[in-house]
């Protein structure tokens, strides 16, 4: 039986971070130290992570790529011409009984 809370607690601690998810399931949470199967991605973890590497003097994050003419084209609200090459034209991919009228 307490495997399947340990499995929820993890999949819990995942989601929402390790103390929160001990405060959740109380005595039935696994033991400290317990390496977590889905990962480390607690948001404490995550938050480790962005404090660390924001002391260590690291590579500033990456700009940003340039938008592209056509996503600039759609923003802007011009119409894009676009012509259907389908072959199969009039046809339905809806079952037959579905397109009778």
């Amino acid at each position: 039986a307490n495997a399947q809370y340990h499995d929820d607690f993890f999949r819990y601690a995942a989601h929402y971070g390790e103390s929160a998810a001990r405060q959740y399931y109380g005595a039935w949470s696994p033991p400290e130290g317990t390496p977590n199967p889905y990962g480390n991605a607690s948001p404490e973890a995550a938050a480790a992570a962005v404090a660390a590497a924001g002391k260590g003097g690291g590579e500033a994050a990456p700009a940003p790529a340039p938008a592209t003419a056509a996503a600039a084209a759609s923003a802007s609200g011009a119409t894009a011409t676009a012509k259907d090459s389908s072959v199969r034209q009039g046809v339905s991919n809806l079952p037959a009984w579905m397109t009778k009228k």
